[in-house]
């Protein structure tokens, strides 16, 4: 059971049902979350023996300041947070609990059907309602552009070679779902890992297929003829600023990109709150509120939160809580280097399936963070990340491979 309600608790972060109860959204998640811990009620003994790894320690350091940062704001925006804070670091102690009992590749294949049942709603969903591009109407499912390339990649990575077929196939059809979306953090991200599959993760093959892929989308946007996808494209590859000033902006003229120009403004706003509170920052939540007051008269998009999870970190919680999250990043991705050149030495994966993992692993993940909001999904990935090297640790321990049956001596690209 729990090979299905971990990955199905997951996949019900995207759904984009939501109920507000005062200050306070109840989602499926929530509810997915509720119903684990009930099933994991029997093994409470277990619970109580189980030993905290440093991924989950750092989940709960990075948590704690969080929490305390929103009461320090005000107490009704710490209750709010708390509970939020609650239903993750629940979650991540259940993940982290039955790890040693998990069927990985089960609950991969689990994930990847429910995510892709998501995204294909998402789909289903714009063109019903005459949008046949620019698939992120729909706030949370539009978040697998960017992630669920990432779980197809490990799948590419370790699965056997007459599974691989269908993993190619299966990364075209998203490659092009990604590219319809116009969601231009997921399409980069897209980019660098095909370019990283296809180069086998050596830059002397790497860097030709970058020149390749510009010049790709390049052509595709003079082409197009719809203008959204043409403006979109535009964008990732003549980035530029909005060069209105904000009274300009303030009077309904519009930027080029609303996107850039809200990232701008978040700049400039971020960089005069650290510099007035920079140990502990304003506090979680309080950027939007504090901007909403200060600039009323300015388009919506400009009030938004901070679009970087690094920024909003070091803006709301301060150095303090900026260290712990960075830590967070740096730590995992350092176990996971150290890992994984412990497994190419054992024989157990390939240097080229290492390169690949590491890439495949956090490249999507930073993408996310560096550009979306502050919200559970955003947390999540941080979750994930800080687990992600005790999980790698606990399937090799087990099962002295990954879980995907790897085979250094099988070419990577079928």
């Amino acid at each position: 059971m729990i090979n299905y309600l971990i990955p199905l608790t997951i996949t019900c972060l995207f759904l984009p049902f939501k109920t507000q109860f005062g200050p306070v959204q109840v989602r499926p998640f929530d509810a997915m979350v509720v119903i684990l811990l009930l099933v994991s009620v029997p093994q409470i003994r277990l619970m109580f023996r189980t030993k905290i790894s440093i991924g989950l320690l750092f989940i709960v350091a990075f948590l704690t300041i969080h929490v305390l940062s929103a009461f320090s704001y005000t107490g009704v925006n710490g209750l709010r947070e708390l509970l939020q804070a609650s239903l993750v670091l629940m979650l991540a102690f259940l993940i982290h609990f039955h790890s040693e009992r998990l069927d990985f590749e089960k609950a991969g294949r689990v994930l990847l059907i429910g995510c892709i049942t998501v995204m294909a709603f998402n789909i289903i969903w714009h063109v019903g309602n005459g949008f046949w591009s620019g698939w992120k109407r729909l706030l949370d499912p539009k978040a697998l552009f960017t992630l669920l390339p990432m779980l197809l990649g490990l799948f590419l990575i370790f699965s056997h070679r007459e599974q691989r077929q269908i993993y190619w196939l299966l990364w075209f059809v998203v490659g092009l779902a990604v590219f319809l979306s116009g969601e231009r953090k997921a399409l980069l991200a897209f980019l660098i890992l095909s370019v990283s599959f296809f180069g086998r993760g050596q830059l002397r093959t790497m860097v030709p297929l970058v020149v390749v892929g510009l010049l790709a989308l390049s052509i595709v946007s003079d082409l197009t003829n719809n203008r959204y996808l043409a403006r979109q494209l535009d964008s990732v590859l003549n980035p530029s600023l909005t060069q209105l000033s904000l009274g300009a902006m303030a009077e309904g003229y519009s930027p080029t990109s609303m996107s850039n120009a809200s990232r701008e403004f978040q700049i400039r706003q971020s960089a005069e709150f650290i510099s007035k509170y920079p140990l502990f920052g304003v506090g979680t939540n309080a950027y939007t509120d504090i901007v909403n007051m200060r600039f009323a008269s300015l388009p919506k998009y400009l009030r938004a939160g901070v679009h970087n999870e690094f920024l909003r970190v070091l803006v709301e919680n301060g150095l303090v809580g900026f260290l712990i999250y960075l830590s967070l990043w740096l730590v995992s991705i350092a176990r996971v280097s150290r890992l994984m050149a412990y497994m190419t030495r054992q024989r157990i994966i390939d240097r080229t399936r290492a390169r690949l993992f590491i890439v495949t692993a956090y490249i999507p993940s930073l993408f996310y963070v560096s550009f979306e909001a502050s919200g559970t999904r955003v947390i999540m990935i941080g979750v994930v990340v800080s687990l992600l090297p005790d999980l790698l640790r606990t399937a090799y321990l087990r099962r002295r491979h990954l879980g995907f049956h790897a085979n250094p001596r099988t070419e990577l690209v079928a």
